[in-house]
């Protein structure tokens, strides 16, 4: 015959519960610390991501400029971002300054929404004066040509020498055709095939390059034959440039000495600005840094 023996069921003491809610107590003390440390933190990385984001606006907003219109109000000159914000130029110098409060949606604008944070934004630009650069259009390029000879429209169609126009002109009519004569020791004599009295006679001093060049300026309207003799033993150089508004021609030949013709369009001057360094900051309300950035960009300031 089996006995059946039944254990007691025991429950927990007091003394155990006490034990289980201190254990309990002491785990969730630094757990529920460590839980607002991390919303805090959160909230703070996304505070700065969208101060960022409110930095890296503006910046791009100053790198899209290539062309700045400067104001004046009351004998300041400044220039307005696209939410009107102004950047202010200094009295002394060639530096810009600005500071003004925006949120992630671009300036304040009343009323604010519930919660949105406002930045402290602070511009400064200023001119690199150690920045070189070349801006020379084609005539500029060749500027070391012994000779320059204009044609233009002043009452009439003339020609003229660039170091003396008023002095040494010559007025010409359609279809006359004009010698252009290189002689030893580079001198220069231009005169019209009809009437070779009525002349230009120069004689370069300096350097000779043995360079010609030939310009015709957008007013000039005649179509003639430009004859070049080279009586010089040495090869010339000869470079038309034409405005492309002009509706005069010439028609260039040489039967005499050695003569290579280059001929191509004027190429107006390249506007290039004065390189500017500027760096965005943006703060908190109290004044705590919260983004930086820099860059530079060529602007040409204009009033």
């Amino acid at each position: 015959m089996k006995t059946n023996k039944l254990k007691a069921k025991k429950g927990m003491t007091l003394i155990e519960v006490i034990i289980s809610v201190a254990l309990l107590s002491m785990l969730i003390v630094p757990l529920s610390g460590l839980v607002i440390s991390s919303l805090s933190n959160n909230k703070r990385s996304e505070y700065k991501q969208r101060a960022s984001y409110v930095g890296q606006k503006v910046l791009e907003e100053l790198k899209a400029y290539d062309e700045i219109l400067l104001n004046i109000d009351g004998g300041t000159e400044y220039f307005e971002l696209l939410d009107g914000d102004r950047i202010i130029k200094a009295s002394v110098g060639n530096s810009f300054s600005g500071n003004f409060s925006r949120t992630i949606y671009g300036s304040i604008s009343e009323p604010l929404s519930t919660g949105e944070e406002i930045y402290q934004v602070s511009v400064t630009m200023e001119r690199n004066d150690k920045f070189q650069y070349s801006d020379k259009d084609n005539l500029n390029e060749y500027s070391n040509a012994d000779f320059r000879l204009n044609f233009l429209k002043d009452f009439n169609n003339k020609v003229n020498l660039a170091s003396d126009p008023i002095n040494k002109s010559l007025s010409v009519s359609n279809n006359d055709e004009i010698i252009v004569e290189l002689n030893d020791n580079l001198n220069l004599k231009i005169y019209k095939k009809n009437n070779e009295a009525s002349s230009i006679d120069e004689t370069k001093s300096a350097e000779i390059n043995n360079k010609l060049l030939l310009y015709v300026d957008e007013t000039y309207s005649n179509s003639n034959n430009i004859e070049i003799k080279n009586n010089t033993s040495n090869i010339i150089d000869v470079y038309l440039i034409k405005n492309t508004a002009s509706s005069g021609k010439l028609n260039i030949i040489s039967n005499s000495g050695n003569v290579i013709l280059y001929e191509e369009d004027e190429i107006e001057k390249n506007q290039i600005g004065d390189l500017y360094n500027y760096t965005v900051i943006v703060s908190d309300n109290n004044g705590k840094e919260l983004f930086r950035g820099a860059s530079s960009k060529n602007l040409y300031i204009r009033k």
